[in-house]
């Protein structure tokens, strides 16, 4: 619990993070749907479950900023993107 109390965060932070996150989601939909169309459903949804299993365990280790906005911005939009 004290790991979250002392964590310095702030909401523009929090917002900046996210928009990023949505920006890098809905970014991609322009060459997942090619994707879709080449190889089917199966292995992007597939990569897209690991893509987001993987996001989230390596958020639960994040202890600075610049990794939270890594995660956000690169394994779960990713992930997210593919599902």
């Amino acid at each position: 619990m004290d790991h979250f109390v002392s964590f310095p965060d702030s909401l523009h932070r929090r917002r900046l993070i996210l928009s990023i996150q949505a920006f890098f989601t809905f970014g991609l939909a322009c060459f997942t749907g090619s994707l879709f169309d080449s190889y089917g459903h199966k292995p992007l949804i597939i990569g897209g479950t690991v893509s987001l299993v993987l996001g989230f365990c390596m958020l639960s280790l994040c202890t600075q900023y610049y990794q939270f906005f890594l995660v956000h911005a690169s394994l779960i939009a990713w992930g997210s993107n593919l599902l």
